[in-house]
């Protein structure tokens, strides 16, 4: 049956008139696309220049974790060194507990390195700067410093 709770009607509430929005990025990195894949992609690569554990499944349906368990979600669509989609969701005051949002990673060449057009959808509307800088402070700036460190 289902559940009445005042908490879950509520919840359910809040979620059908939360605003939400999305971030759209485009980065460049001195490396191919496949590497930039698999620093995403790869437990050990992710952990190494987060500096924070990451377990990463590499099969469609799988679990991932990032940040120590900050971040959460579930791999939807992988084409490898070329396209991520994942839920994602982070523990994160303001962030309903119960709501995912989606990240796109597309890669491709460009030159002699690889141009990522990142889109993260689904952001409750309340938290979209603090996102946005995050995923430059915490994955795009450590990523360009592991490639140029080779």
């Amino acid at each position: 049956g289902l559940r009445r709770s005042g908490r879950s009607i509520r919840a359910a509430s809040f979620l059908r008139t939360m605003k939400t929005t999305k971030i759209r990025q485009r980065v460049r990195f001195d490396a191919t696309p496949l590497k930039v894949y698999h620093a995403l992609m790869s437990s050990r690569t992710h952990s190494a220049f987060t500096g924070l554990t990451a377990r990463i499944a590499t099969k469609v349906g799988g679990k991932i974790s990032v940040f120590d368990g900050y971040g959460s979600g579930v791999n939807l669509k992988l084409e490898r060194g070329k396209r991520i989609v994942q839920t994602w969701k982070p523990i994160e005051e303001g962030w309903p507990e119960d709501h995912f949002s989606e990240v796109e990673f597309r890669l491709k060449a460009k030159g002699s390195g690889c141009e990522l057009d990142f889109i993260h959808r689904k952001i409750p509307a309340t938290l979209k700067k603090q996102f946005a800088d995050g995923w430059c402070r915490y994955y795009w700036e450590p990523m360009k410093a592991m490639f140029e460190r080779g």
